[in-house]
């Protein structure tokens, strides 16, 4: 396989203090209503993504640490839907999580930080709740939805010293939510 864990067709799986790493593609791909709950993993140093989402897969991610990616940490796209709670998502070399066409996870009390690029970028269709999420130190946004998000939300989100935009933008017309945004 060249991810390092594949849940697919219906597939569950259970993963508790795992360290997942220098695979040649994702760290996690789970696809095709794909579950499992991974928990205090250490997902880091894979080729692409250290975890993707897609067609209908719900990952449950608890106290996970993703990081070091040569891509995105967390990457939802194509209908995935996902939990992912108190994780650190960091030092990845895109950005730390992202949501696309149709991907709705919902991400809570995570720490999204040090990556190169967005902490959270939410564009194409993409939507999902980001919860009590710190996003800091990141190298562009700290958080941006563009490009016709479908009711992307950040509630009650700390967002501060990111590189472009200290806050981040909004370009889909809908309200983000008792954002806190310091500077």
């Amino acid at each position: 396989a060249l991810s390092g864990v594949e849940v697919a067709e219906g597939g569950d799986t259970r993963m508790l203090k795992c360290a997942i790493h220098d695979n040649n593609q994702d760290g996690v791909f789970m696809y095709a209503n794909g579950r499992g709950t991974f928990s205090k993993c250490d997902i880091h140093r894979n080729t692409h993504a250290g975890v993707t989402v897609e067609e209908g897969a719900e990952p449950q991610m608890k106290e996970c640490v993703i990081h070091d990616n040569k891509q995105d940490g967390v990457a939802v796209g194509k209908d995935g839907l996902g939990a992912f709670t108190k994780c650190e998502i960091h030092s990845n070399a895109m950005s730390g999580a992202w949501t696309t066409a149709g991907g709705n996870p919902q991400i809570q009390e995570c720490i999204i930080h040090n990556n190169k690029e967005n902490g959270v970028l939410v564009f194409k269709d993409g939507c999902g709740a980001f919860t009590k999420c710190d996003l800091y130190g990141n190298g562009w946004n700290g958080a941006i939805v563009i490009e016709g998000c479908r009711g992307a939300q950040l509630i009650d989100c700390s967002i501060r010293e990111n590189g472009k935009h200290v806050v981040g933008k909004c370009f889909c017309g809908r309200e983000l939510e008792e954002m806190k945004a310091e500077a």
